[in-house]
């Protein structure tokens, strides 16, 4: 149950992090405060509970633990590791409250048959983790309650799949029209082929020395063979090691941030059938050749791309109802060490 829970907890707590944003220059604020009483932090003046703060604080931590080794001496946007995992925790729970607040005033909260929905599924997750008092231990554990269980494993993600589809589904008030869509997807996707050899071990840990040395090495020499000529797809699939590309032989839209800052930069300022230098990541080496536009994409797999725009929409949205609210932190937050809940659960 625990992975399951894990990873359905925090891919929504990492959608509502990504939807918040709450610092003074862009919503009613963020600021310390020593008033507080006992409460971590207060949105509006109201409480939040510090066990909801200490859950998505170690649910943020084991996301990330479960790809990679996290080391707390390092930075992310300025902010310490432990500064970072707060913030994250804080804005998925602003975000929580933004979404809750306004399914009321929009007239979409759940109905009572889809309560008693999640109530049955919910009855039925403790009995599948062995009853009550081993459902209450893991709970207990993982620094969480039922009732936050219940709020963030059922009833958040059908409270926003029903805000969604009300506002930009089918039928939906604001459904964005085809162009929109064309629009976004020209944007956001860039039709690519790459050579791709890791860079990491099987346990996903960076290699070092010469047998990091040795990979560069290679994917240099495979670069090299592909500027003088050589059949960059028949070089992909013979030396490449990502599945993607073994499973499309002639390349296919990506995301251009899909592997992030250093892979973005040098694909976007690649012309159409050019090829890069060597781009190397924390995972690895990519060689990376820009393809043609591809709309056939478009129209193949144009349900996966409105739904992915429509969730973009509403991650917008409830970014927009998170800035007005005022959000106070208190000494006892700012002591508090994300470090501390490293291994938890």
């Amino acid at each position: 149950m625990k992975k399951i829970l894990m990873l359905a907890v925090f891919l929504l707590l990492t959608f509502l992090a990504s939807c918040t944003s709450n610092s003074p220059s862009d919503s009613g604020g963020v600021s310390p405060s020593s008033k507080i009483d006992g409460a971590y932090a207060t949105v509006n003046g109201e409480d939040i509970s510090n066990t909801e703060l200490e859950y998505a604080i170690v649910y943020a931590i084991q996301n990330d633990s479960m790809y990679k080794i996290i080391d707390f001496t390092q930075t992310i946007d300025g902010l310490s590791m432990s500064e970072h995992y707060k913030k994250l925790a804080l804005d998925a729970v602003i975000g929580t409250k933004a979404i809750l607040e306004n399914a009321v005033r929009l007239g979409c909260e759940l109905s009572e048959e889809e309560h008693a929905n999640i109530d049955s599924m919910f009855e039925q997750e403790i009995k599948d983790a062995g009853g009550d008092a081993e459902f209450d231990r893991i709970l207990e554990n993982d620094h969480c309650n039922r009732e936050l269980f219940k709020l963030y494993n059922y009833i958040l993600p059908n409270q926003s799949i029903k805000m969604e589809t009300f506002l930009f589904g089918d039928g939906g008030q604001e459904k964005p029209t085809f162009e929109e869509i064309k629009a976004y997807y020209d944007e956001k996707y860039i039709n690519t082929a790459y050579i791709y050899l890791s860079a990491t071990d099987d346990d996903y840990v960076r290699l070092v020395g010469e047998e990091l040395e040795t990979q560069r090495k290679v994917a240099q020499a495979l670069r090299k063979q592909a500027f003088e000529g050589a059949d960059f797809f028949q070089l992909m699939s013979t030396h490449g090691q990502d599945m993607m590309m073994t499973m499309s032989p002639e390349g296919i839209p990506i995301p251009r941030d899909y592997y992030g800052e250093a892979f973005e930069t040098a694909l976007v300022a690649l012309k159409e059938n050019e090829i890069s230098e060597v781009v190397e990541t924390e995972d690895g080496f990519y060689i990376i050749k820009r393809l043609p536009p591809n709309d056939e994409f478009l129209t193949s797999q144009i349900e996966e791309i409105t739904y992915e725009f429509t969730s973009l929409l509403f991650s917008e949205r409830v970014t927009e109802w998170s800035k007005p609210m005022v959000v106070a932190t208190s000494e006892a937050w700012e002591k508090l060490d994300a470090e501390d809940f490293y291994g938890v659960g």
